[in-house]
């Protein structure tokens, strides 16, 4: 299946690299990398994730991250709303 990634998405993960970053490079990579992995593995395994807190979205958690990536499966493809950081609190799309 295809996966999409929102803008809004796409400028999370660059604020999560950017905060790591600012302590440690490489964890930062890794983070991002773990991030991305995840993302891609919903290509193959879209209904991997928990029942979402908003209506018609998942989540899934990505080990060793504190993220969540938020998502919509439609017929056609996975949509990636959000990455959301468990240190920022509840997670939310807007």
């Amino acid at each position: 299946m295809k996966v999409r990634t929102s803008p809004d998405a796409e400028e999370d993960i660059r604020e999560v690299f950017d905060y790591i970053a600012r302590d440690s490079l490489q964890n930062a990579h890794v983070v991002a990398g773990r991030i991305i992995e995840a993302i891609d593995d919903l290509a193959v395994f879209e209904g991997r994730g928990r029942k979402g807190e908003v209506d018609g979205t998942l989540e899934r958690v990505v080990p060793r991250t504190g993220c969540v990536v938020i998502y919509r499966v439609t017929e056609d493809e996975v949509l990636i709303l959000r990455v959301w950081r468990s240190a920022r609190g509840a997670a939310r799309l807007s």
